[in-house]
Order: C-alpha cells, then sequence, then structure tokens
C-alpha cells in the first residue's frame, strides 16, 4: 500500500465485479459480481498468498451491493433479481432472503449492531429491514428515478440517498419523511459517504463532480473536479 504497487490479482469471478467489502485486520474480503455470484477472499499476507475461500450462491442476476459483518461473520448483497440476501460467511450459505423491491437493489448499508438495513433499488424506493427476522420495517418513497447509492445512521436514525433523478435526499428513519433535497449535481448520483459526526456529506456524480455537503443546512459547501468521467466511488474519513 505504500508505493502503490499491485501485490497480488484474485481471479475466480466470470464477470464483472461489482462490489467488495474488506476486513484489513484478518485480511479478509467479500465480493459481489455480475456472475452472480458473492465470493470470500484470504487475502495475501505474510505467510499465505490470496486464496478464494468459498462461492456464495443464489442470487440470480447481477449482484451491484456487498457489506459484512466480520465479527459475526455475516454478510447482506443486493442483485438485479430484486432481493437482498443474508449470507453466513462461515458456512458459506444463505440464511435468509429478503424480498418486496419490484426492480434491481443497487446498495445496501447496514446497521450490525442495531439488527437493522437500508436497501435502495431501481424501483425509486428505499427499504428499511429487520436483519434479524428479515421484515420490511418501512417504505420510503420520494425519489422521481432510479435510486443508486445509501448512507445511513443508525443511532440518529437519518439516511442519504442519491439517485438518477439528480436529487441526494435525507431521511428520517424513525418517521420515513424525507428531511431535506440537496440539489447541485446535473448528472446521476453515483456515490456517497458521510461523516454523521462532523454532520458532512460527500456525494460522486456522473457529471464528473464531487460535491461536499453540509447536512444540517442542506447546502453544497465545495465542488470538486478534475474527473474526466463518472465518478463512481469515494470515501471520506472521520
Amino acid at each position: 500500500m505504500k508505493n502503490g504497487q499491485c501485490l497480488e490479482v484474485l481471479e475466480g469471478h466470470r464477470d464483472w465485479v461489482c462490489a467488495v467489502a474488506v476486513d484489513w485486520s484478518q485480511m479478509r474480503a467479500l465480493s459481489g459480481s455480475r456472475d452472480t455470484t458473492l465470493r470470500l477472499w484470504g487475502l495475501p499476507s505474510s505467510n499465505r498468498s490470496s486464496m478464494c475461500l468459498g462461492v456464495l450462491e443464489g442470487h440470480t442476476d447481477t449482484v451491484w451491493t456487498v457489506t459484512a459483518d466480520w465479527e459475526r461473520m455475516r454478510g447482506l448483497s443486493g442483485a438485479s433479481d430484486r432481493r437482498v440476501r443474508l449470507w453466513d460467511l462461515t458456512e458459506c450459505t444463505s440464511l435468509m432472503d429478503f424480498e418486496g423491491h419490484s426492480d434491481a437493489v443497487r446498495g445496501v448499508y447496514a446497521g450490525w449492531g442495531h439488527g437493522l438495513a437500508v436497501s435502495v433499488s431501481t424501483d425509486t424506493s428505499l427499504r428499511l429491514w429487520n436483519i434479524e427476522c428479515g421484515s420490511c420495517n418501512q417504505v420510503f418513497e420520494g425519489h422521481a428515478e432510479a435510486v443508486l447509492c445509501v448512507s445511513a445512521d443508525f443511532e440518529q436514525r437519518q439516511a442519504l440517498s442519491g439517485a438518477c433523478d439528480l436529487c441526494i435526499r435525507h431521511w428520517d428513519l424513525s418517521t420515513g419523511a424525507c428531511i431535506a433535497c440537496l440539489i447541485s449535481h446535473t448528472g446521476w448520483i453515483l456515490s456517497l459517504s458521510v461523516d454523521w459526526a462532523q454532520r458532512v456529506a460527500a456525494s460522486g456524480s456522473a457529471d464528473m463532480r464531487i460535491r461536499l455537503w453540509d447536512l444540517d443546512s442542506a447546502v453544497c459547501i465545495q465542488c470538486l473536479s478534475g474527473h474526466k468521467d463518472c465518478v463512481t466511488a469515494l470515501e471520506i474519513g472521520g
């Protein structure tokens, strides 16, 4: 990581790799692919080479998003088959299938300690799930087009979602109400990262720009340009 060199290439998926979640402390990773599978990986370390630890099968279409609870060895994924799946990462088996979305699930954000997760879909909605039993606690509607990304804080009971309608919506997870609409991008909102403690968010868009937002005022405080194409992923430190 220090010199930016590629240490190793992990091969096994038969199509695009659309999402990755990493546990750097134990050198493990979970990936999701257009080949409909997830793969659990052991990353290279001082005493081993990289290896595929297991293939997780159950989705029937592109897996767009994955997240993991490495302590409990649980994973969540969302796919174009309209489902969110809960996985046992120790056994590499599907534990539960969350049904409710009517189109592709493009993002999932989990609050493992709270037993909750938020998913977003091209059906224009967000759904709040109880991870323990798979029930949908709430449906959030307001976006006019496909919702592509999400971030949440389950302590504050708030979430942000970004969509193809050029709008970022700030939600109250307790009431289902939209607190604010953050509008400045001129292209689809493709990625979000939030520092909930500092009340600052960053968004990446198909307009090739990154925007920083003050969540309390719903105002864009800075616009960063330089990319020559869509900003598909980003992360801000908290």
